[in-house]
């Protein structure tokens, strides 16, 4: 069996049955909101008992006028009923008010569990698509209110009550044909086998549908993406667009088509049933009465409680099918949850304080999952204490990858990382990354102050070096002339009167932020790309000059950028092909001396218009 249908065949059944998912429910809500599960025990009763009392109130009525009551006796009885019916209806009403609180708790505590899996996972599942779409799929059971971690409870209440329904009118029917029992027993049992077979399907095409999901959200977000916008506009590429959405959409319209076809399917063979069941009961009923062995209230008692157990059965047979559909999407919540991480962010040993630290990379190489070669191989590096270290090279080199191996946000596929002598999986890789201050070409601006964008935290920033740091970036000027100086808000798209900065004020907001945290190593990730090569050079020049004693690391495809660097690794193909300061790589003359004159001579010409193709 090949790699493909071994992946398959594992992954047509849900991991969580559906008693277990409804038990692990029930526990979070015992956990967090007690409350929804007395709303729960309280709902089936009070329903039970209206059914009842309907159920009761006529044949009571015509054996009372069978049997000539007074019309006080008559009424009196029409009274209790109707006061018990008013009672239980306004006790339900109170719960249908109240119960809506603990239930959305209930699946927001959820929906927190997940932000938490995603936001403390390991770096390196962000970049595995099967994690991705396994966190999206499991996000669709707790998104809104109508999705399985909230419905769920008006399922599980449902269902209590049509199982309390159907064992009183098993009691009351008990003097029926045992037969017919039986018949109502089989005809449920096998409309449900069939039921979850169909939709079980919907479980095993579950990848497929999230895909599905997964370009619909990417076009629908980038169509509201204002940096998208301008390009959107400017080339034209709305019908474009409009087209791609178009295809996606009768793509995923195509599947749920064919989706619907199987649920109509289910649909059909429960109503199948249904007509079988009542069929038969009802004949039964007749023939009792065509016998003398029925009297009028009775007959009316029995038709209202065959009918009444008919709803019972096909709202338990419809309930079982919501509770295994929601169990599925539960399952998959649950699956998403247990994915094992790559590595324990808080587990380990601590960073042993020292005067300096050194990073050395043996024999290093690193492959993507479900990637058929290396990024990188063989890398051998040492970055020593106080070093301004480049790693340039064209785009796909392998320079990104290498500073993320760097930073601990993966770990080698061979060789290893060690820090002071240490392999870096020793230790905390929480620990481990304070130690770094980066910068990477694609930062966030959060709807926050200035200042909590420089501090990355919400309370408890030193203002004062706040200030300093904003100084030292050269944004200074630019902030204190704001009515609200570095306590105003940032980004326009949340706030009305969010700041705005340009995009060289941006890239001295990340040298701020960068100045402020004091990690030991400093990462400049290209972060200045989308900058002409002379503002990207004075930007480097200055995080040089501000970081004069950290060790740090340049990322460029500019050569002319970081020739103030105490060394430069020029990389290609994932391997460092040639070493050395930024004059001996030129008197190498080899392929970094070679592409610096390209650079250079596109940029003595006026432009750099072809520069992306010295990426």
């Amino acid at each position: 069996m090949t790699e493909k249908k071994k992946e398959k065949t594992i992954s047509e059944k849900p991991r969580y049955g559906m008693w277990n998912n409804a038990w692990f429910m029930i526990g979070k809500a015992w956990k967090y909101e007690k409350s929804v599960l007395a709303v729960l025990v309280m709902s089936i009763i009070l329903e039970v008992i209206m059914n009842l009392l309907n159920l009761y109130i006529g044949p009571v009525v015509l054996r009372g006028l069978e049997e000539g009551w007074t019309l006080r006796i008559l009424f009196r009885s029409i009274l209790i009923f109707a006061g018990g019916m008013m009672l239980v209806g306004a006790a339900q009403g109170y719960l249908v008010l109240n119960q809506q609180y603990g239930r959305i708790s209930v699946r927001i505590k959820l929906l927190l569990g997940q932000y938490n899996k995603y936001a403390t996972v390991s770096y390196s599942k962000l970049d595995d698509q099967k994690f991705t779409q396994m966190q999206k799929k499991g996000m669709e059971a707790l998104k809104q209110n109508s999705a399985a971690g909230e419905h769920i409870w008006i399922t599980l209440t449902t269902l209590g009550q049509s199982v309390c329904g159907i064992v009183i009118y098993l009691m009351l029917l008990s003097v029926m044909n045992p037969f017919l029992m039986f018949l109502i027993a089989a005809t449920t049992a096998l409309s449900f086998f069939f039921n979850r077979r169909i939709y079980n399907w919907g479980y095993r095409n579950r990848q497929e549908e999230a895909e599905y999901i997964k370009k619909w959200n990417y076009l629908t977000e980038r169509y509201k993406d204002r940096e998208c916008a301008k390009d959107i506009r400017m080339f034209g590429m709305g019908a474009w667009l409009r087209s791609i959405h178009a295809g996606v959409r009768n793509s995923y319209e195509t599947f749920q088509v064919k989706k619907n076809r199987k649920y109509f399917l289910a649909n059909a063979i429960d109503t199948l049933f249904i007509l079988l069941r009542n069929g038969v009961v009802y004949v039964y009923l007749l023939q009792m009465v065509l016998n003398n062995h029925m009297g009028a209230a009775e007959f009316l008692l029995y038709f209202s409680a065959v009918n009444g157990f008919s709803s019972w059965m096909e709202q338990l047979l419809t309930q079982m099918s919501k509770l295994y559909q929601e169990s599925i999407a539960l399952s998959t919540y649950r699956e998403y949850l247990d994915i094992e991480d790559d590595y324990k962010i808080a587990e380990g040993m601590e960073i042993p304080t020292a005067d300096t630290y050194e990073i050395v990379l043996k024999h290093v190489s690193f492959r993507y999952p479900q990637a058929e070669k290396n990024t990188l191989t063989d890398i051998n590096l040492t970055l020593r204490p106080g070093e301004k270290l480049a790693v340039v090279g064209l785009n796909g080199a392998g320079k990104t990858t290498l500073v993320k191996l760097i930073c601990g946000f993966y770990d080698p596929t061979e060789g290893e990382i060690l820090l002071n002598g240490v392999n870096i999986r020793n230790y905390r890789r929480d620990s481990y990354y304070e130690m770094f201050t980066a910068v990477f070409q694609q930062f966030a601006i959060l709807p926050i102050t200035i200042a909590e964008n420089v501090s990355q935290t919400g309370e408890g920033y030193d203002d004062e070096r706040v200030k300093e740091c904003l100084k030292q970036a050269e944004l200074w000027e630019r902030i204190k002339e704001l009515k609200q100086g570095y306590h105003a808000l940032m980004e326009r798209s949340v706030y009305t009167e969010g700041v705005e900065l340009s995009g060289g004020e941006t890239q001295r907001l990340m040298l701020a932020r960068a100045l402020y945290k004091k990690g030991v190593f400093m990462i400049l990730d290209e972060p200045t790309a989308a900058l002409d090569p002379i503002a990207e050079s004075d930007i480097y020049e200055k995080y040089n000059k501000l970081t004069e004693h950290k060790t740090s690391v340049f990322i460029s495809h500019r050569l002319a950028s970081t020739r103030f660097c105490d060394r430069i690794l020029f990389m290609e193909q994932g391997e460092l092909a040639e070493e050395g300061t930024h004059e001996t790589l030129l008197a190498k003359r080899g392929k970094y001396a070679e592409l610096f004159e390209v650079q250079s001579r596109y940029y003595r010409e006026g432009g750099d218009h072809h520069e992306e193709g010295c990426e």
